[in-house]
């Protein structure tokens, strides 16, 4: 083996570690809440007056609530599932995590990395004027 060859091995089995190594940190992402959720929040409060406007939104203990452009309540883990970071809701219908650049639809799913894992979606249960957010 001359010298070219063995470097160019020691390349191909250093990239494969290396690879290795950021999936195996990506595995241990988390998307699973940590406590069961069961909260109702009153739309009249002058606080959630943007959730009847369509792509408003806001965060209740670490969930954020949107009312979407289609006019339907969602609630999300309000954190991305890459670093930690939270998220924001656009009229897109897109969640959107502004430090690396993580994208999710309305229920969950990564649309774009670099997160790997899906965000905890919870239920959401409207009447009057009620919000009823639970898992």
């Amino acid at each position: 083996m001359n010298r070219n060859e063995f470097f160019s091995k020691i390349g191909i089995f250093s990239g494969a570690a290396l690879a290795t190594a950021c999936l195996q940190s990506c595995q241990h992402e988390s998307a699973k809440p940590t406590y069961p959720v069961d909260f109702t929040i009153n739309l009249d409060d002058p606080k959630y007056l943007n959730l009847k406007t369509p792509a408003g939104f806001t965060f209740v203990n670490d969930i954020i609530v949107a009312y979407t452009i289609h006019k339907t309540y969602v609630a999300l883990a309000a954190r991305c599932t890459h670093q930690g970071s939270l998220i924001a809701y656009y009229d897109s219908d897109i969640f959107f995590c502004s430090k690396h650049g993580a994208s999710f639809n309305t229920i969950g799913e990564v649309i774009n990395g670099p997160a790997t894992q899906n965000l905890v979606v919870y239920k959401t249960e409207f009447m009057n004027s009620e919000l009823r957010i639970h898992s």
